[in-house]
């Protein structure tokens, strides 16, 4: 189902008025950051308590934060913002050094571009410290918020946007903080919330991007009982949360072997690239080695996916071709398998 099919309301947005969203490949990053919520209310440039990236690709994350580095150097929960500002030098460090090994990536973000908060304040932050700036250049971010307002228009969510859109699309998230509830959890000394808030946000963010990707974006409110049974779409390297609630009555008439709980982490990553490029026969089947890439990037070994795929062909979930560079396309259940993950 299309986005506008599950958006009825929305009918007077104009196609091709928003950039496409960027490839998932091994260079494609979420990032966000958090930063001190009090001075943040009175119009500063606020200092940065945490910074998590995470791959779109593998879904793996990486925290840059005042708070584990205060932790790592046996510093007293009480004497951590006495010493915040040597933890904000470092971490604002270590994250310019992260940027500058990955020249190439794609930066996905959630409204990094206010006076405050953005891209321009991170640097300023760092400019502050007499530390590096990051590397991450205009040309390389895509603001996922100004493609989703491009897309479905200004009102897609109220206010507070990313917690309004996660709950609507992800259901409940017990991680995920609103601004209120930062505030007080940073003031009661709960560092360690403030970081798993932005864990669950870039998380979060990346599941979102996979909605939009698939076409499975839904816009308002998240409501006071958000849908429980949302379940996350999978990246090309996630596993589905309950493979179980995947299954259909139409699949139980497949292989006998086929069991979901056999499923690994790399067959559904196989089914998703599969389900993308839309090899549904032997006309359209994909050639190991563009799939193995598809997958695991660009220094992929095709031989490593023998293995999966011939399980695949074993539970009749894909077709395979022998010959010169081979070929892989899903067959009617692993189509139905593939599509049930991003249409429940």
């Amino acid at each position: 189902m299309s986005a506008q099919v599950a958006n009825p309301g929305i009918t007077d947005v104009p196609l091709l008025t928003y950039l496409p969203l960027p490839a998932v490949t091994k260079d494609l990053f979420v990032v966000h950051y958090s930063s001190d919520p009090v001075v943040a209310r009175q119009n500063q440039t606020p200092p940065v308590s945490a910074i998590v990236v995470q791959s779109v690709l593998s879904g793996t994350p990486l925290a840059f934060a005042a708070f584990t580095e205060a932790e790592a150097s046996g510093v007293p929960p009480g004497q951590f913002l006495e010493r915040f500002p040597q933890f904000e030098r470092e971490m604002l460090r270590d994250f310019a050094e992260y940027t500058a090994t990955h020249p190439e990536a794609v930066w996905v973000h959630w409204g990094l571009k206010e006076a405050f908060f953005g891209f321009d304040p991170l640097n300023q932050r760092a400019k502050f410290h007499r530390q590096q700036y990051h590397n991450i250049v205009p040309e390389r971010r895509f603001d996922l918020a100004h493609h989703l307002a491009q897309r479905f228009g200004d009102d897609f969510a109220p206010h507070p946007r990313l917690w309004h859109t996660a709950r609507r699309n992800l259901g409940a998230i017990p991680d995920l903080l609103d601004d209120e509830a930062t505030l007080a959890a940073w003031q009661r000394g709960e560092h360690g919330a403030d970081l798993r808030s932005l864990y669950a946000k870039v998380d979060a963010i990346a599941r979102l991007f996979d909605r939009v990707r698939f076409d499975r974006f839904i816009t308002g409110a998240a409501g006071p009982n958000p849908v429980p049974d949302l379940k996350p779409l999978a990246t090309s390297l996630h596993q589905p949360d309950d493979p179980a609630f995947f299954r259909r009555p139409e699949l139980d008439a497949g292989a006998s072997s086929f069991r979901l709980k056999d499923m690994t982490l790399r067959h559904w990553a196989l089914l998703d690239e599969l389900l993308r490029r839309e090899a549904f026969n032997h006309k359209s089947r994909v050639k190991t080695a563009a799939l193995a890439v598809g997958v695991g990037g660009a220094n992929a070994n095709p031989n490593s996916f023998k293995t999966p795929i011939a399980e695949l062909a074993e539970y009749e979930l894909v077709g395979t071709a022998e010959g010169q560079g081979g070929g892989v396309w899903l067959t009617r259940d692993g189509r139905l398998l593939a599509q049930t993950r991003h249409t429940n």
